[in-house]
């Protein structure tokens, strides 16, 4: 992966999502490049919307040229678990390849009660979220 300069950034807002009669929480996480840092940051405070008892249950990932390393990986882990049940489902979308089995096994060991399946296609994703 590049590394994109700082300055070069965009950093997108996450979003509810309505769709299919339903709503998504997209978490925007997306083109940080290796800027890991800053991608952990918000994604610690994008997460907390997710918590909400009154809130979707149901969450999209976007972390399409975002690099993981370990301290990101556990504060997705440490997010999701954060929810204490309220999230059901997540899509990854866009978790380049080197990094998902790593976050797999993160996952699979550390968020049970939690279905989650990796998508290339955001569409596809919302479709698993909300068949």
């Amino acid at each position: 992966m590049k590394m994109i300069p700082y300055e070069d950034l965009i950093v997108r807002k996450s979003f509810l999502l309505p769709f299919r009669g339903g709503e998504i929480w997209a978490l925007e996480v997306d083109a940080l490049s290796l800027h890991t840092k800053l991608a952990t940051e918000k994604f610690k405070q994008d997460i907390k919307y997710a918590w909400r008892p009154s809130t979707t249950s149901r969450v999209a990932i976007h972390l399409k040229d975002t690099g993981l390393n370990d301290t990101f990986i556990n504060a997705i882990v440490d997010g999701l678990k954060g929810s204490k049940g309220n999230i059901v489902r997540v899509a990854f979308i866009g978790v380049e390849p080197e990094y998902v089995n790593t976050l797999r096994e993160a996952l699979a060991k550390n968020t049970s009660g939690i279905a989650f399946q990796f998508f290339k296609d955001y569409e596809k994703g919302k479709e698993w979220l909300l068949p």
